[in-house]
């Protein structure tokens, strides 16, 4: 079993039978195989305080999972309630800025007069607005759309 002169008490690289795994330089005495794959006997202390250990980490994950279900359930929850926002939410036309030039053909065919232009941009009031899209029909620019 790798015998040595040094039983296991110097500091450089093992070549006994425990591969260097020992303190030794090779000269320990080893470790056997079972052992060295971690297969060896432990002592009940130590397999209780593992088994101690594991109960406390399975506990911690368990409490951790239940407060992150908590959060999950409030975020999902919170996701219904803007769904249910939106939903309600009455239909308008609304203006893309990046194609609107302010031209106020919009405004002229309003029939509620819930458009204005306000620096060269076409402005919605969505509580005003009927959603009629006599506006979207007639915006050269595509800049309005409903919804």
């Amino acid at each position: 079993m790798g015998r040595g002169t040094n039983m296991g008490r110097g500091g450089a690289r093992g070549m006994g039978r425990g591969g260097g795994r020992g303190i030794g330089r090779g000269g320990g005495r080893g470790i056997p195989p079972a052992m060295a794959q971690g297969q060896g006997t432990a002592s009940a202390g130590a397999r209780r305080a593992n088994t101690a250990n594991a109960e406390d980490e399975l506990l911690a994950l368990r409490q951790q999972a239940e407060v992150m279900g908590r959060q999950l359930e409030q975020i999902h929850e919170r996701i219904r309630s803007l769904q249910r926002q939106e939903d309600a939410a009455p239909m308008a036309a609304r203006v893309d800025p990046d194609k609107c030039t302010g031209c106020g053909i919009c405004v002229d065919v309003c029939p509620v007069e819930a458009i204005s232009v306000d620096n060269h941009l076409a402005v919605v009031d969505r509580q005003t607005c009927t959603a009629c899209g006599l506006c979207v029909n007639e915006c050269p620019n595509e800049a309005i759309s409903v919804g």
